[in-house]
């Protein structure tokens, strides 16, 4: 991470900007209230385009360039306040604890990670969404934000019944990136680790 925090980020995300928990809200909601599959028409892909996938996309980068700007570490070891505001971007996901919430969020990623591994008795009939690596990310980056009373996010996503369903997608996303030279599911499995060994 950069010693000197991007400007503009810092901005973005620094307390004095009164608009922040309705950017940071607007940007959640939009990423896990979207559903490709529509009402679930077959073909309806072809037959209309979809402004929102690029929208989710773009609300996805900026969480997770939002989230990367974690200035609390930028301070020097001897000060005991930072230099700069605290994150709000990082601040208002930590505070997520409500069970409700959780459930929306989780709804989200599941749906979205197992977009491409629905299969219908229809050859491409169901639309298919392309930016499972900024989900990854992002998915990540809640479970090791989300920490203000413990890690409630993790712990909601382990107990829950539908746990299964958001291992597979990620197990079939690092096994088919290791095929892609673009991709690194290593590097991406190593941060999951916590940026320790914990493989061969």
């Amino acid at each position: 991470m950069s010693e000197v925090p991007n400007r503009w980020i810092a901005a973005f995300t620094w307390a004095d900007n009164r608009h922040a928990l309705p950017l940071f809200t607007s940007l959640l909601n939009t990423v896990c209230g979207y559903n490709p599959t529509g009402l679930g028409v077959p073909y309806n892909h072809l037959l209309f385009s979809d402004y929102r996938e690029p929208l989710v996309e773009v609300a996805l980068q900026i969480l997770i360039t939002t989230l990367d700007h974690d200035i609390t570490s930028t301070s020097p070891p001897n000060q005991e306040e930072p230099t700069m505001p605290s994150n709000l971007f990082i601040n208002y996901l930590s505070r997520i604890h409500r069970e409700e919430d959780f459930s929306f969020v989780l709804r989200g990623f599941t749906r979205l990670l197992n977009n491409p591994l629905q299969q219908t008795y229809l050859p491409h009939s169901t639309k298919k969404v392309n930016f499972h690596q900024e989900l990854l990310v992002f998915f990540w980056k809640f479970c090791d934000y989300n920490k203000a009373s413990g890690d409630k996010f993790l712990f909601y996503v382990l107990k829950s019944s539908d746990v299964l369903d958001i291992l597979v997608p990620i197990l079939y996303h690092l096994n088919d990136a290791r095929a892609d030279q673009c991709e690194c599911p290593v590097a991406l499995l190593r941060e999951w680790c916590g940026g320790g060994n914990c493989y061969p």
